[in-house]
C-alpha cells in the first residue's frame, strides 16, 4: 500500500471511527518492517490515535465479553480488543526492525499506548514486554535504547518498572532465542540501571518528580504503604495524605510512589 493512501484511509477513520471502522485492519497491515516506510509510519501514527481515543470512549474493553454480554455493541468492543492486542504485536516487532527510524517511531508510539488508558494509570503488562525486547533483541539500535534512556526514564513510574522488569528477567532461567548473550545483556542492563537514582523522593519531599501516566501531576495517586511500615512512620503518611485528600481525589496506593518500594526494586535489581 502506498503512503497516500495509508494517510486517506487513516484520517477516513479518524474522522469517522464507527463508520470507517473496516479501515482499520486495513491500516494494521502496513504496520510492518517489509512494506514502505511511509506507509507504516503513517499506518502506525493513525492507528495510535485511533486506539487512544478508543479509550477515552470506552470503546476497547479489558476482557472479552461473554454470555449475555454479546450484544452487536459489544462485540464490536470485543473485536476493537483484538485488534487492539494486534497493533501492541506489531509494534513490538517493530521495535526489532533493522530500520532504527521505525524503532524509534515504534516505541514512542508503546510509551503513549503505555498511559493511555486513563489519567494515572500506567500499563505495566505492556510496558514488561516491550522492555524486555528492548532490553534483550539482538537488533535494537542503541539511538533506541539512548530514547528510552532520555526521553522517559526520568519519570518516577518508567523507573519503577523497570527495575521490576529487569529483577524478573534476572531470575527467568529460559532464554528464547535470538537474544543476546549473558555478557552482551548484562553490559546493556548495566547500561540500563546507570541512568536510574537508586532513592525516590515523592510529596513534600520533592518538588521535581514526575510520572509518565500523570499520576503525580494530577496529584491522583498515593504512596503504597511499605512492609513493615511502623506506627509512626504510617501516622506521618496518614498526615501528608491528608492534607490533599479533599482537593485531589485518589486512584488508590501504588508501590511505585512509594520510596521504601521504590528502593527495594533497585536493590533487588
Amino acid at each position: 500500500m502506498k503512503a497516500s493512501e495509508a494517510k486517506r484511509l487513516g484520517e477516513e477513520l479518524l474522522r469517522e471511527p464507527v463508520k470507517r471502522v473496516n479501515n482499520l485492519p486495513k491500516l494494521l497491515t502496513c504496520v510492518g518492517a517489509t512494506g514502505d516506510e511511509g506507509s507504516c509510519k503513517c499506518a502506525l501514527h493513525c492507528l495510535k490515535l485511533f486506539f487512544l481515543a478508543s479509550y477515552e470512549r470506552g470503546s476497547i474493553f479489558a476482557q472479552n465479553p461473554t454470555g449475555t454480554d454479546l450484544s452487536p455493541e459489544n462485540k464490536l468492543h470485543a473485536w476493537l480488543k483484538q485488534k487492539y492486542d494486534s497493533f501492541c504485536h506489531a509494534l513490538k516487532g517493530l521495535l526489532q526492525a533493522p530500520n532504527n527510524n521505525l524503532q524509534v517511531s515504534a516505541l514512542n508510539a508503546i510509551m503513549e499506548l503505555v498511559r493511555g488508558q486513563q489519567v494515572g494509570v500506567f500499563d505495566q503488562g505492556l510496558f514488561s514486554k516491550v522492555l524486555t525486547v528492548l532490553l534483550q533483541s539482538q537488533t535494537i539500535d542503541e539511538e533506541t535504547l539512548q530514547l528510552l534512556l532520555s526521553k522517559y526514564m526520568p519519570y518516577a513510574d518508567v523507573r519503577f518498572y523497570t527495575l521490576r522488569a529487569i529483577h524478573k528477567m534476572s531470575e527467568d532461567s529460559l532464554r528464547p532465542s535470538g537474544v543476546l548473550t549473558r555478557k552482551q545483556s548484562g553490559r546493556r542492563l548495566f547500561q540500563v540501571l546507570a541512568a536510574i537514582s537508586p532513592t525516590l523522593s515523592v510529596g513534600t519531599e520533592s518538588e521535581d518528580v514526575q510520572s509518565w501516566c500523570g499520576a503525580i501531576e494530577a496529584r491522583a495517586v498515593e504512596a503504597a504503604p511499605a512492609p513493615g511500615e511502623g506506627s509512626q512512620q504510617r501516622r506521618k503518611r496518614k498526615r501528608e495524605q491528608s492534607l490533599t485528600a479533599e482537593s485531589s481525589p485518589l486512584l488508590g496506593a501504588v508501590q511505585w510512589a512509594n520510596p521504601a518500594a521504590y528502593k527495594r526494586a533497585f536493590r533487588q535489581a
